[in-house]
């Protein structure tokens, strides 16, 4: 694993992905991530990755055709000599396969 400024260590972690369908076309989503430094791994310092996604996605066509919104609920720390959090994200969007 690398640091934001560019500092390369060995780390352990997990991860994990999953949706659920609500209804017939709208699904709920959901996902976590957790990667930290192994024991004496000095130069990554505060570092650790820690999030939680949770999102709606309404599909028109399977999944070729698709509006999502999520949440990205970070308590992660990218830097390893500045305590810098990320923060919560908040995004929506859209994917669109023409399928010629």
């Amino acid at each position: 694993m690398a640091t934001e400024e560019g500092i390369y260590f060995y780390a352990w972690g997990s991860e994990g992905y999953g949706h659920y369908q609500l209804a017939e076309r709208i699904w709920l989503v959901g996902g976590w991530n957790y990667l930290e430094p192994q024991q004496g791994e000095q130069q990554a310092g505060d570092y650790i990755l820690r999030y939680t996604i949770l999102g709606l996605r309404y599909t028109f066509k399977d999944f070729k055709r698709m509006i999502y919104a999520n949440i990205h609920f970070d308590k992660s720390n990218l830097y390893s000599r500045e305590n810098k959090t990320i923060g919560n994200v908040y995004t929506i969007g859209m994917k669109w396969d023409f399928d010629w």
